[in-house]
């Protein structure tokens, strides 16, 4: 969590999920190799908080939590979406192929960050 004079302006997660998105994006073969996801990101959309490294200060934090795993990520793939060119910053790699979201029928992207495998 990020505050800011005791307010909450952000909020991630990294989590032990499934890892259907390895089968959806063509690479069943390494989902045995990553164990934790990074998950969701919130940040108050306020022009204040814009362009001051808050997501990539959470996210850095979030990844010292496992920093010797293999950790991987998916966002939806669109040049507007800010989570795609932060995870690169963070050192993640777009793998495999673009699947279609069930719920949002978005196309998303899988991303790792591999630190043996």
């Amino acid at each position: 969590m990020v505050y800011e004079n005791d307010n909450l302006i952000g909020i991630g997660a990294v989590k032990q999920v499934y890892k259907r998105p390895f089968d959806k994006s063509g690479i069943p073969e390494l989902k045995d190799k990553y164990n934790f996801e990074l998950g969701y990101i919130f940040l108050i959309d306020k022009e204040e908080y814009r362009g001051k490294g808050i997501g990539k200060s959470l996210y850095n934090k979030l990844l010292k939590q496992v920093e010797n795993k293999n950790i991987f990520a998916t966002t939806e793939e669109n040049d507007e979406n800010p989570m795609k060119f932060i995870l690169k910053k963070i050192g993640f790699s777009k793998s495999g192929e673009n699947y279609t979201g069930e719920e949002t029928g978005k196309q998303i992207g899988l991303y790792l960050r591999s630190v043996s495998c």
